[in-house]
């Protein structure tokens, strides 16, 4: 469950009303989207503080969540290296492909400090799919960085 507590405490007050718009888990998914991404867009970029919570996020049975989680730790690049673990079991369990590929990218701009995630990577770049050109991609990134 996402808390909110670390994140309101550096927000202003609009941020505060938009963080109260997490309580609409139960409404439809395209509400939900919408709410979860107005809400990151209001708290703004992440910082290295927010790792540890992205990282049990990145673990969300909600895909949007994943997803966003992904997006977030992704921006903090080399960063976010504290979040490989968790990053590398979302790609072993996660089924919605989008997510996956936004998982696989946060991997490759994590750079060589990923380095645990070539197994993983290795074993979804055979083929032809978008995920499999993102995880070659994020292989090469994780050499050449």
């Amino acid at each position: 469950m996402l808390t909110v507590k670390p994140l309101r405490n550096r927000c202003g007050k609009r941020t505060r009303r938009k963080l109260r718009q997490f309580r609409c888990w139960k409404h439809a998914h395209n509400v939900r989207t919408k709410c979860a991404t107005a809400t990151l867009e209001a708290i703004g970029p992440p910082t290295v503080a927010d790792v540890d919570p992205l990282r049990e996020l990145v673990r969300n049975e909600h895909a949007d969540v994943s997803y966003w989680a992904a997006i977030l730790l992704g921006q903090l690049e080399g960063h976010s290296a504290a979040a490989v673990t968790a990053l590398v079991s979302a790609l072993h369990n996660e089924s919605a492909p989008a997510t996956a590929e936004r998982v696989t990218w946060t991997v490759g701009n994590i750079g060589t400090r990923a380095a645990q995630a070539r197994e993983t990577l290795g074993n979804l770049a055979g083929g032809d799919s978008r995920l499999a050109k993102m995880a070659a991609q994020a292989l090469d990134e994780l050499q050449s960085s």
